[in-house]
């Protein structure tokens, strides 16, 4: 055999050896969001709430967004009870809450599989008068 032949036959057989490692893309999941806002005012002493729908299972994000004084852009010193849960008559079953003030941030953060749930406001007694909210609701 020849030198030609003996570095052909590597060649080929580290051909061979190789295989069709064609690499490959990960694939990814995309989670389709939801954000919805629920907006009202909060009477002295009273409980409002949302019902909403988790069509996957994964972490929704509740945040009490605004808390003022009906007609203007006052902003409201006042803390409410934010809670979420699941409805149950006329009213929220709530399993999860927080005293909480405007804010940025998410305020609740509960893992949720399908089903429907209920966001609620609640005064912790510390309103003076009726409060105008927004309350943001993201889920997947």
């Amino acid at each position: 055999m020849t030198r030609t032949h003996i570095t052909l036959l590597l060649v080929a057989a580290l051909a061979v050896g190789c295989g069709d490692d064609t690499p490959t893309a990960p694939t990814t999941t995309a989670v389709t969001t939801v954000s919805e806002q629920f907006t009202g005012t909060i009477p002295v002493r009273e409980t409002r709430f949302y019902s909403y729908e988790v069509a996957s299972a994964g972490t929704v994000s509740i945040t009490l967004t605004s808390l003022s004084v009906p007609g203007s852009r006052e902003v409201a010193p006042a803390r409410v009870q934010l809670g979420v849960g699941i409805p149950k008559g006329e009213g929220c079953a709530v399993s999860q809450s927080v005293t909480a003030s405007p804010g940025l941030a998410a305020q609740l953060t509960p893992s949720q599989s399908p089903g429907t749930y209920c966001a609620s406001i609640t005064d912790t007694g510390e309103l003076q008068r009726s409060l105008d909210f927004t309350i943001r609701i993201v889920h997947p």
